[in-house]
């Protein structure tokens, strides 16, 4: 007999598979910033709930470690903060991370498990896929101030981005690890998959993702295989010969004044972040005209 936490499978890999490609569908949903999303996550937090009263509310020592002083320095912050609805709901977001996080450690139990899963999560990018291909043939609706920049099924580049890099890590991780044995046909899957990632990646014009891959790539590079810190070299001059990827980079270098919204240029990201969380935000808050104006001008990377 199948032990108690399998019968809630099919639902969750329903919500595994579909939901990178449901955000449009769920945005459609939403009355006063609440909608069917809503209710996924409180899915997620309940089975979690479900799960730890079956196990008797014992976490594998690893998780705690890991997530323990995270949602406690979160739950504290409930309590410290002037806008407790505000927080409370961030909170809750949080405890959805962890719930999709905590809840494999029950459900997979040998190695087949996690070649299942690996699986699963790694085909369920093809229908963000179709989506980015749909911007492709079709880029007027994905231009704008900043020119072209991809954003799939998600609300925005930034999102999608991170969910590439996922991806693509896992991707990484599939091709390289023997840890687990994968079939031939699988392994060109993969591949395909990767070089997809990689290139929608670019599109999104993401700076922070792209050195969040590399960073991975790099990792691996200096304590496995030295030889893939040459091959980023030769992939990071191939990237800057792209012209929206140099115009990218090169954006970094610019609009780090706040003088420059005068001129008619706008902030880079690194001089957004320090006006919005220093002395000036609250200036922000006294002027909306300024607010109004700095927030036309952002280039958001």
């Amino acid at each position: 007999m199948k032990n108690a936490f399998y019968y809630f499978s099919p639902t969750l890999f329903f919500v595994l598979f579909f939901r990178a490609a449901l955000d449009p569908v769920l945005d459609l949903t939403k009355i006063g910033g609440m909608g069917l999303g809503a209710l996924l996550n409180l899915f997620l937090v309940v089975m979690l709930l479900f799960i730890l009263l079956k196990s008797k509310f014992t976490l594998p020592s690893s998780l705690v470690g890991l997530w323990g002083g995270f949602i406690l320095l979160g739950f504290i912050s409930i309590i410290m903060s002037p806008d407790k609805v505000a927080s409370l709901r961030s909170f809750f977001a949080v405890l959805t991370y962890f719930s999709c996080f905590a809840i494999p450690y029950f459900f997979l139990k040998s190695e087949e498990d996690v070649v299942v899963l690996l699986k699963f999560v790694i085909y369920s990018s093809v229908i963000p896929f179709c989506f980015a291909l749909k911007e492709f043939l079709l880029p007027e609706g994905s231009t704008g101030l900043n020119g072209f920049r991809l954003f799939g099924s998600f609300s925005h580049p930034n999102i999608f981005a991170f969910y590439l890099v996922l991806i693509a890590s896992l991707c990484f991780f599939v091709l390289k690890t023997k840890l687990f044995t994968f079939n031939g046909k699988f392994f060109v899957h993969v591949k395909i998959i990767l070089l997809a990632s990689l290139v929608c990646l670019l599109a999104t014009k993401t700076r922070s993702a792209w050195i969040a891959l590399v960073f991975v790539f790099t990792v691996y590079a200096v304590m496995v295989e030295r030889r893939y810190i040459l091959y980023l070299a030769v992939l990071a001059v191939i990237a800057m010969l792209i012209p929206s990827v140099q115009e990218r980079v090169l954006d970094i270098f610019s609009g780090n004044s706040l003088d420059v919204i005068d001129e008619g240029e706008a902030l880079n990201s690194y001089a957004w972040r320090k006006v919005v969380w220093g002395p000036h935000g609250i200036t922000l808050l006294i002027n909306p005209f300024l607010a109004m104006v700095m927030i036309r001008s952002r280039t958001i990377s």
